[in-house]
């Protein structure tokens, strides 16, 4: 059988090319990206042959133990139908709301011909694992909205109580802000 690895990833800042490791297996834990929650990402792998199922999870309760809520690419099936070659496709991986923000552990798997297994850890004939780093950054929005020429004003009143208004001449709808401590909390 030629060679059924993950030749190429990127998502984010990550740009990894590799060769198949002897054992099936590569530890790219040094490498990360950034990536907020509820976001659709490009993830784009290149493999060395086709029909490759591409399932990837990230380990967001940083238990050691990928679930099925963990899901971020589902069995993404890669060149269907195709032998031998060089084959570099897209595909969405869905960071969904309400995650546990910080580092986590994100593991990549490719399998040919059949559909990656629920579980991690269970081999596959043919194909490839990997894993990275992702740190779950807190989506904001803030990029969609014209602040440029506003005030942002925070009072405090005591005992956590805070007032917060904003003058702007270039935002007219109504406009919602969440306020987060450093642990992500809202």
């Amino acid at each position: 059988m030629p060679d059924t690895d993950i030749f190429m990833l990127q998502l984010g800042t990550i740009n990894n090319e590799s060769d198949c490791s002897t054992d099936g297996y590569s530890d790219y834990t040094n490498i990360s990206t950034f990536l907020t929650n509820n976001s659709s990402n490009d993830l784009t792998i290149t493999t060395h042959f086709g029909n490759m199922y591409i399932k990837v999870w990230i380990d967001f309760n940083d238990n050691f133990v990928f679930e099925d809520d963990e899901f971020v690419v589902d069995n993404y099936l890669m060149a269907s139908g195709q032998g031998g070659g060089d084959y570099t496709e897209t595909m969405e991986l869905v960071v969904p709301d309400g995650v546990n923000l910080g580092q986590h552990l994100m593991r990549v798997k490719a399998n040919y011909s059949q559909t990656v297994p629920d579980d991690t850890c269970q081999g596959t004939q043919y194909g490839e694992t990997e894993d990275y780093t992702v740190e779950i950054e807190l989506h904001t929005d803030i990029d969609t909205k014209p602040f440029s020429n506003t005030d942002m004003i925070v009072s405090s009143f005591g005992n956590n109580q805070f007032e917060i208004s904003l003058q702007s001449q270039e935002i007219t709808e109504t406009l919602i802000i969440n306020l987060h401590n450093i642990l992500g909390q809202n």
